[in-house]
């Protein structure tokens, strides 16, 4: 009997509590690999296998989510991956300009950890990755 596929999910977080939470809450169903920066994930990625899924905090230092969200979508090797936006904002318009940048899914912090979870599963689960937001 073979063993089981565990998909993997990219974590961007700049802040580390945050990181913690979400890694205490998916890591027991996936591989995580850890990002404390945009940059950090675009210099470091090609060291790992490539994500499932990559997960993403919406404001950062220097490069945000959308930049993110718009590399991926151009490098051809992890351009289909789901892109999962997460945001403490309360200004609407970040989920818009993440879904307009190519962001499968966005969910607004605080969050219950069921639904983080949820969403995860179901962007994983899903071959059609259209934008969905609850």
């Amino acid at each position: 009997m073979g063993t089981q596929y565990t998909p993997t999910l990219a974590l961007i977080e700049d802040d580390g509590p945050m990181r913690t939470f979400l890694t205490l809450n998916l890591g027991a169903k996936y591989n995580m690999q850890r990002y404390k920066s945009v940059e950090d994930f675009l210099e470091h990625r090609r060291e790992r296998s490539n994500p499932d899924l990559i997960v993403s905090d919406f404001h950062m230092d220097e490069l945000t989510a959308i930049d993110l969200i718009r590399h991926i979508r151009l490098v051809s090797d992890i351009a289909h991956t789901p892109i999962l936006i997460i945001s403490g904002d309360d200004d609407p318009s970040w989920r818009t300009q993440c879904l307009e940048a190519g962001a499968n899914d966005c969910v607004s912090k605080p969050f219950d950890p069921i639904e983080i979870s949820l969403r995860v599963k179901r962007l994983l689960d899903s071959e059609n990755t259209t934008a969905v937001t609850l």
